[in-house]
């Protein structure tokens, strides 16, 4: 894959970090939403992040903007964690700018990137053949987490 010009406006190294933290503790997501006023799914990507450390959440949230959510405590003997999330255009522009440092989630990023290229392109209603190519990719993506 080519790599786009960087749109984000952080340094190469804090990039660099941000991939570590995805391919270390993050998650990259289609989401497929049924809208109740709409007749098709929406589908957009979905970036987030899940750590015990709130100052990485904070961190995260300054440098590339996003929302934290949480904290979360799976059971009385774990500890409290957040989740950094962003979505829809900002989380493709920040997976571009990841793309070149990722390792283990490169496959993942790849395939949640091509769902922007099904977007723009497209009507109101959204043609049959759009819908299939994203549920498509959607599938895809799921079976890389699990396969």
């Amino acid at each position: 894959m080519e790599f786009a010009p960087n749109r984000l406006k952080n340094s190469e190294t804090e990039i660099a970090y941000l991939a570590g933290l995805i391919d270390g503790e993050g998650y990259i997501h289609i989401a497929k939403v049924k809208l109740k006023d709409r007749i098709n799914p929406e589908y957009y990507v979905k970036v987030n992040i899940t750590n015990t450390n709130y100052t990485i959440m904070e961190y995260l949230n300054d440098m590339f903007g996003g929302h934290i959510q949480g904290p979360y405590t799976n059971n009385i003997n774990s500890r409290p964690h957040w989740r950094w999330v962003i979505q829809y255009s900002n989380a493709e522009n920040i997976i571009e700018a990841i793309l070149p440092y990722l390792v283990i989630k490169r496959e993942e990023a790849e395939t949640a990137l091509e769902l922007r290229y099904t977007k723009g392109r497209s009507t109101y209603p959204v043609p049959h053949k759009v819908l299939d190519e994203r549920e498509h990719i959607f599938q895809l993506l799921k079976e890389l987490k699990h396969g």
